[in-house]
Order: structure tokens, then sequence, then C-alpha cells
């Protein structure tokens, strides 16, 4: 009896202590301005982007991120590597009924580092790790390669729900050649079909 208790009491314990999955993330197509925007989440309903840089300053709003434009890029603030800053995607505060917990987002796609130019891409620092969070809620540690390419990452539905927000936060980088901080070119969360 008291092995059993022991087994039983393991079995729930250990998948608590291994924390969120782990994924890589799926090298995609080349990026460029012709494969901006599409079908994503945005054909459910309108999101937007807050960023909290490393340190817990005040977090402020970015259109950068999801603008979907190849030539716009969020940059780590001046004098940090952006380890730690949490891009915090925030849905609507009131969907409408019929999408309350109807929509799901499974996925998200992103260009890694500054597109704008292969000069400006080797000089800024570019996401290696982050771990994404469903409201606070540990989902996955995600890795990203180095490179310029769409990157995609899928993970189980998630059903959103009016103020319902989703954070990525940056946990590990590769350095760009010049020291500069982390950039990130576009987000673009998959769901809504």
């Amino acid at each position: 009896m008291k092995i059993l208790r022991l087994s039983l009491i393991a079995a729930f314990a250990l998948p608590a202590l291994a924390g969120p999955a782990a994924i890589k993330a799926r090298v995609e197509e080349p990026a460029v301005p012709e494969t901006m925007g599409g079908c994503s989440l945005k054909c459910g309903f309108a999101w937007s982007v807050e960023v909290q840089a490393d340190g817990g300053q005040k977090a402020e709003v970015t259109k950068k991120l999801n603008d979907e434009k190849a030539e716009t890029t969020w940059v780590a603030a001046d004098g940090t590597s952006g380890v730690g800053a949490r891009l915090k995607l925030l849905f609507p505060k009131k969907l409408h009924a019929e999408a309350e917990g109807n929509i799901p987002i499974y996925g998200l796609d992103i260009i890694n580092g500054d597109w704008s130019s292969e000069e400006r891409w080797k000089a800024r620092a570019r996401v290696k790790k982050a771990r994404l969070y469903y409201r606070d809620k540990p989902l996955a540690d995600v890795t990203f390669s180095d490179n310029r390419r769409w990157q995609r990452v899928m993970f189980p539905d998630q059903f959103a729900r009016s103020g319902d927000w989703m954070t990525f936060e940056i946990l590990e980088i590769y350095p760009g050649e010049k020291g500069a901080g982390a950039a990130l070119t576009e987000i673009v969360l998959q769901g809504a079909h």
C-alpha cells in the first residue's frame, strides 16, 4: 500500500516539476514583404502588444511587432540585451458573444532579428530561446534558429476569452556582431480557423 501511494505521488509530482514543454520552432519560407499579413488570429479579432523590458520598467505599447511590415522592428531598450523582456500579446477586453471561448489560438510565427537589412540583422542579437505563457501559465519553452526566415511554433489549442493574453518572455539570445540588444521584426498569432 505504501509503495502504491509513493507511485501515485511520483506520477503526479514529476510532470509538475518538469516545467513547460520544450519545442523547436520550425523554419519556414523566406521572410519577404509579400508574406506579411494574410490569414491569422486577426481574422477573429484584433490584438495588441505591450513590452516590459527586463528590470520591470513600465510596460509600453508597440505596434511594430504585429503591423504586418517587414521594415519595422522592435529592439531591446538601449543598454540591455533583451533577455528578460516580456512581450505581452493582449486580446480585446470584450469579445463578441459568439467568439467568447470559441476562437482557437494554436501557434505563432516570428521573424527573428532586424529583417530590414543583412547588416542590421547581423549587428543585433536574435532570440534563441523564449518561454510562452497563456494567462501567466507556462505553455512552452521554444528554441528558435538563427536565421532570417519565418519560424513557426505550434502548441495545444487555447480558446480565447475576453481579456486573455499571451506572454513571450525572452530567455536567451544569439549575440549580434555589434553587441546591440535583441530585435524581433514580426509576431503573427495563428488561430481563428
